[in-house]
């Protein structure tokens, strides 16, 4: 085993159902790296939506809701703020 090489453990805990894997493991390690990258883009992903789209979301929809009662619909801000809300969030349809 050289120190450049990278250990994988499935579990906090490593046991025997749930041992640590190393590259000389074939297979086994292979299969736990796809399992890191995985549970990795997948906890990447959710931090992503969190902050960009329900944060921002929210965000953006308070102030549509606050410009539109005080000021008219016409000013260049209340447009640009409605047409970025159409473009990064269609999915969703918050009045």
């Amino acid at each position: 085993m050289n120190a450049d090489d990278v250990l994988i453990a499935l579990a906090l805990k490593p046991s025997i159902s749930s041992p640590v894997m190393t590259p000389s493991d074939g297979a086994d390690w292979t299969l736990a790296k796809i399992n890191h990258n995985v549970a990795h883009f997948t906890v990447i992903q959710a931090v992503h939506f969190l902050r960009q789209h329900l944060i921002w979301e929210a965000v953006l929809t308070g102030l549509i809701r606050n410009l539109g009662e005080v000021y008219s619909p016409f000013l260049p801000l209340f447009e640009v703020l409605v047409k970025l809300k159409k473009l990064l969030f269609p999915l969703r349809r918050i009045q």
